[in-house]
């Protein structure tokens, strides 16, 4: 349960961004052209945002094996250990 509950993270990331542009629209001047602008600007963001975040995970990789093999179950979990350290890792998850 926990891993599923894991991996469906990153896309709620994704689809609060403009999930919340959509349902500010209203609120909003120029509505027509004020809602559409977020919605893709908060999609573009997040793509940019989450690849970035993507690389820059994958570039924490010291030993793919060992990564691999972890005793925590979860390589996520196991890049941040190796860079960050327990305390920091705790924080971040």
């Amino acid at each position: 349960m926990y891993v599923c509950l894991i991996g469906l993270l990153q896309a709620q990331f994704c689809l609060s961004g403009y999930d919340s542009a959509a349902h500010m629209s209203e609120e909003t001047k120029k509505a027509d052209v004020a809602g559409p602008l977020g919605m893709v600007t908060a999609v573009t963001g997040s793509s940019i945002l989450g690849w970035l975040f993507l690389i820059s995970l994958l570039m924490g990789i010291h030993d793919y094996q060992q990564t691999m093999r972890t005793s925590t179950g979860f390589p996520v979990t196991q890049i941040l250990l190796d860079n960050f350290g327990r305390s920091w890792t705790i924080v971040l998850m």
